[in-house]
């Protein structure tokens, strides 16, 4: 049995030294994914666990680091157009990657610099695998896997399924794990394989961002409901003359108490002095 662990990392310019080669540290949302897989593999005799990165050289140093925190081993993707490439991209750069034999794949939350949270579903979408979010456990039953998943109120939903599947780690401190520096030497050896990766697909025309600016402000009439109203208040606002959302009571009266109160409305409201 083989799972697969998403790997990310993120500058950090607080390290060096030491056993970092570089100012790049796996995100914690990659460290709780490998909680998750040490977890199952402890469940899995025989099983085996690989970390999958798109990323760049200078990432190599602290994808080391995930060899002695829970992956056997440890695959690199990366091309010349990657530089930039959106969520979906490198989704289908993993789903291209992932190793023959894989029933299980493991994502973190959004990642600590800028991550959407979306890439572990993306994945799931190109592979055509079933995805599910919040995991707090991952255990290997027999060819089966197991799962608990956070629920509202600090319940676990737990379920089981036989098919290939992807997880994301629920948004929680990554596990207490101290591997021995002997260990994470020995890691500054090892290589990382990098495979080649495609770019972004050009094969239809992309979505150009020609500007931002503020929100257009709503035009607020007296005898017309706000256009960001809802039906209710509309009809309300209509039935009521226009002026109850302003805490006053609908006019009525002769021609001329009907003048003097609309006067006073005026004034009251800022639209006449």
């Amino acid at each position: 049995m083989k799972a697969v662990v998403l790997l990310r990392a993120v500058f950090d310019a607080s390290v060096g030294g030491g056993t970092y080669e570089g100012p790049y540290v796996l995100d914690g949302s990659s460290q709780a994914a490998l909680g998750l897989a040490r977890q199952w593999r402890s469940s899995a005799p025989g099983g085996r666990v690989a970390g999958v990165a798109i990323g760049p050289p200078e990432w190599e140093p602290a994808l080391r680091n995930a060899l002695v925190l829970g992956c056997d081993e440890v695959w690199r993707g990366w091309g010349d157009a990657m530089g930039g490439a959106d969520v979906l991209t490198v989704a289908r750069a993993i789903a291209e990657i992932v190793p023959a034999g894989a029933a299980l794949v493991i994502g973190g939350e959004s990642s600590s610099d800028h991550g959407t949270g979306l890439l572990p579903a993306a994945v799931a979408e190109n592979l055509g695998w079933p995805y599910r979010g919040e995991v707090t456990g991952v255990v290997a039953e027999g060819a089966a896997t197991a799962f608990a998943v956070r629920r509202e109120g600090g319940r676990r939903l737990h379920c089981r399924t036989e098919a290939a599947i992807v997880v994301a780690a629920a948004r929680m401190p990554a596990p207490a794990f101290y591997p021995r520096v002997a260990d994470l030497i020995a890691a500054r050896k090892t290589g990382i394989p990098c495979v080649s990766v495609d770019g972004p697909k050009r094969d239809a025309p992309g979505i150009e961002v020609i500007g931002y600016g503020p929100a257009k402000p709503l035009t607020r009439h007296l005898l017309q409901p706000s256009a960001g109203a809802n039906p209710a208040q509309r009809l309300k606002q209509l039935m009521s003359g226009g002026v109850t959302n302003r805490g006053a009571k609908a006019m009525g009266g002769a021609g001329d108490e009907m003048a003097r109160k609309l006067v006073e409305l005026l004034v009251s409201e800022g639209f006449a002095t």
